[in-house]
């Protein structure tokens, strides 16, 4: 049952079927760590108790699993600057430049990210343990945002101590970004979602000039 679902998955993903069982059969026996997705808030059960020793953001392991199974639909709507933690950046730029997983792994491993390398293979093997609704994906980009934005919102903190921000511009601009995180996954999301968007890009422009 296993060996049919990697046969769909390399079928579905343009992977080499023999390369995709050798690294499944070498991540067993090498022992690889698996993915620890931090806990979540308020109690939340984690959605899958099968993922990869890495402590990691879980609304960034969501997404992922989303652009590895469901890429055409999901990849337009996401960006770096959503992805908060190093290695979760690494494998979507890899996933978002359009290569076969199997290269992207590939690439992954010669540059020496070796922890990217190891949960996009994990995550191209993994089964879904549930269909994935159009909300379902909205309410995961959302989270994934709302993470963003929270780090964004402690880096304006610091600016604002360092005077590098003025404290009534940096208190409207957290206004003006907490009311449009509130109307995701409302009927106004999807304005919201775009607004952010724009937003966070503009604040990676902002600190790479």
């Amino acid at each position: 049952m296993r060996d049919h679902y990697l046969v769909e998955v390399a079928d579905r993903l343009r992977l080499d079927i023999p390369a995709l069982r050798a690294k499944q059969a070498e991540m067993a026996s090498a022992g690889v760590k698996r993915i620890i997705p931090n806990e979540p808030p308020d109690g939340e059960e984690p959605s899958r108790s099968s993922m990869p020793a890495i402590s990691m953001p879980r609304p960034g392991l969501e997404a992922l699993r989303l652009c590895v199974h469901f890429g055409g639909d999901v990849k337009s709507r996401l960006i770096n600057e959503y992805f908060v933690n190093d290695v979760q950046r690494e494998i979507f730029e890899g996933l978002a430049s359009g290569e076969p997983i199997s290269n992207v792994i590939d690439q992954l491993e010669r540059r020496g990210e070796d922890a990217a390398a190891q949960v996009l293979s994990q995550l191209s093997v993994d089964e879904l343990d549930r269909e994935y609704t159009a909300q379902d994906v909205t309410a995961v980009i959302s989270q994934l945002i709302r993470s963003a934005v929270s780090v964004e919102f402690k880096n304006i903190e610091r600016e604002m101590r360092a005077g590098t921000i003025a404290p009534d511009v940096a208190m409207a601009t957290i206004r003006d970004v907490k009311e449009r995180v509130e109307l995701l996954g409302t009927a106004h999301g999807e304005v919201a979602e775009k607004d952010l968007r724009s937003w966070l890009l503009g604040r990676a422009q902002a600190v790479a000039s």
